[in-house]
C-alpha cells in the first residue's frame, strides 16, 4: 500500500484489559493519545468495538486535525488474526472468535483500515522509528504473560505462509518438558515467560501468601536482593531465552534482536546474561562480526499502536 497522500493515520491496540488509542502524522508523530478500559466488557466483541470507536473520535477530535487529513486505520490485536479478510480469528485473552473488525471501522470512519497481530505491529514501529530504525532483518520479541515475535524483512511485516509466523514461544527447547498454554510440553514460553517464572515461583511454596508474587517482576526483585532460590529461576529462564535466541539467530541471521515488553527492563538480570549465552552458542558467523546486536525497545507501550498506525507502510 502506498504512503503518499496519508497526512494522518489511526493506531489502535487493542489488549487483555484496555485498548490504547493514538492520532499519529506522516512522520510518526503522536499528535494524540487516549486508552479506554475495556475490561468489563471485553469478551463482548460488538460492545469492546463501539467502545473503542467512540473514543478514537474523541482523540482525533484532541488532536486537532480534520478527520478528511486521516488516511489510515491500524489496528493491532493481540490474537491470530486475517489480514486479507479483516478478521479475528482467534484472540484467546479477549475470548473472541471469527470477528469482522475491519468493516466496521471502515464503514465508522471512512477510512481503509488494516488489522494487525500486536507482537508484528510492535516490531514494524522499533523497526520504522525505534530500536531497529534502519536494519533490514529484525525480529521484536514480546516477553510477557507469553513470548511472541514479530520479523521485519526488508521493512515489512513478514507473515509466513500460513499466517503463522512469530510463534517462537513455541518452539520446542526441552523435550518432553514442562506443559504450555498452547497444549504441549517443553516450549519456551513454558520456561522464559512471565508466567513461566511466576509459576515457578510458587512452585517452590517459600513466598505463599506473600504479596506481589503474582508478578514476574517481585521475582527479579528477591533475585536482585540476593535470594539465592529467586535468582536460580531467573537464571534458568534467561538460560531458555537465550536458547531460544540462538535458534532465531541461526534461521533467521537478524541484524538485531529486540527485546520488548515489561521484562524488558530487566537489563542486568535477563538481557545481558541472555547476549552472553547467544554470543557463545549461536553460529559464529551470524553473530561475531560485532554488527549484530540484542537491544531493549525503545518505544515501550506504545510501541504496538505506533506499529498500528503505519502498517501501511510495512504491508
Amino acid at each position: 500500500m502506498s504512503e503518499s497522500g496519508i497526512a494522518a493515520s489511526i493506531g489502535i491496540d487493542i489488549g487483555a484489559s484496555k485498548a490504547n488509542i493514538g492520532v499519529l502524522d506522516a512522520n510518526g508523530v503522536v499528535l494524540a493519545k487516549s486508552k479506554v478500559d475495556i475490561r468489563g466488557f471485553k469478551t463482548d466483541s460488538d460492545a469492546t468495538l463501539e467502545a473503542i470507536c467512540l473514543e478514537t473520535a474523541k482523540v482525533v477530535d484532541g488532536a486537532g486535525i480534520a478527520m478528511d487529513r486521516i488516511g489510515f486505520v491500524g489496528l493491532g490485536v493481540p490474537g491470530t488474526v486475517d489480514s486479507a479478510s479483516g478478521r479475528i480469528l482467534y484472540a484467546p485473552n479477549l475470548g473472541w472468535r471469527d470477528v469482522g473488525v475491519e468493516e466496521r471501522f471502515r464503514r465508522h470512519f471512512g477510512r481503509t483500515a488494516g488489522l494487525v497481530q500486536d507482537a508484528r505491529a510492535a516490531a514494524l514501529a522499533e523497526c520504522l522509528l525505534g530500536a531497529g530504525r534502519g536494519e533490514p532483518v529484525v525480529v521484536c520479541l514480546t516477553l510477557g504473560t507469553g513470548i511472541g515475535a514479530g520479523i521485519i524483512l526488508g521493512g515489512k511485516i513478514y507473515n509466513g505462509g500460513f499466517n503463522t509466523s512469530g510463534e517462537v514461544g513455541h518452539m520446542i527447547v526441552q523435550q518432553d518438558g514442562e506443559p504450555c498454554g498452547c497444549g504441549r510440553s517443553g516450549c519456551l514460553e513454558a520456561y522464559a515467560s512471565g508466567t513461566a517464572i511466576v509459576r515457578a515461583a510458587r512452585r517452590l511454596g517459600k513466598w505463599n501468601g506473600v504479596p506481589g508474587m503474582d508478578k514476574a517482576e517481585t521475582v527479579f526483585e528477591k533475585a536482585r536482593a540476593g535470594d539465592g532460590d529467586a535468582r536460580g529461576i531467573v537464571e534458568r529462564a534467561a538460560r531458555y531465552l537465550g536458547i531460544g535466541i540462538v535458534n532465531i539467530v541461526n534461521i533467521l541471521s537478524p541484524n538485531v534482536v529486540i527485546i520488548s515488553g515489561g521484562m524488558c527492563e530487566q537489563e542486568d538480570l535477563l538481557i545481558r546474561p541472555v547476549r552472553e549465552y547467544v554470543a557463545v552458542n549461536a553460529y559464529p558467523l551470524a553473530v561475531e562480526s560485532g554488527a549484530f546486536r540484542i537491544v531493549r525497545a525503545a518505544l515501550g507501550e506504545d510501541a504496538p499502536m505506533i506499529g498500528a498506525a503505519l502498517l501501511y507502510r510495512g504491508l
